[in-house]
C-alpha cells in the first residue's frame, strides 16, 4: 500500500467512525434533509445542546455536515448527497437482520 492509499483508507475509518455513533448517525440523518439549528438537533435526537455541539463539531471536522452563520445563530446542513442513498441501503441490511432474527425467534418458540 503506498503512502497515499494508506491516508485514504485511514480517511475512509475516521468518517465511519464519526458516523459509527448513534446519536452522530441520527444527527446526520437529520442534517441531509434539513438544515437545522443545534438547539433543534438536540430535541430531535433527545439530547443536551452541549452534548450535540460535540457531535457537531466532530461531524464538521470529517466533513460531514457544514455550519453556516445567520447573525448569532448557526445552522448546519450535511454534505454528502449521496450519504441518503448509503444510509437506506444500511436501512435495508438492519431490516433484512431484523427480520431474520424474528424469524429465527419464531421457530425456535
Amino acid at each position: 500500500m503506498t503512502p497515499r492509499e494508506k491516508q485514504r483508507s485511514t480517511m475512509k475509518a475516521e468518517i465511519f467512525k464519526a458516523m459509527g455513533q448513534p446519536t452522530r448517525l441520527r444527527i446526520l440523518e437529520l442534517l441531509q434533509a434539513n438544515e437545522m439549528q443545534a438547539g433543534r438537533i438536540a430535541a430531535q435526537v433527545g439530547t443536551e445542546a452541549p452534548t450535540v455541539s460535540k457531535h457537531l463539531a466532530l461531524l464538521r471536522k470529517q466533513g460531514l455536515i457544514v455550519e453556516r452563520r445567520e447573525g448569532s445563530q448557526a445552522f448546519y446542513r450535511g454534505t454528502i448527497p449521496h450519504l441518503i442513498g448509503f444510509m437506506w441501503c444500511v436501512e435495508k441490511a438492519v431490516q433484512q437482520r431484523l427480520d431474520s432474527q424474528m424469524s429465527s425467534n419464531a421457530d425456535s418458540s
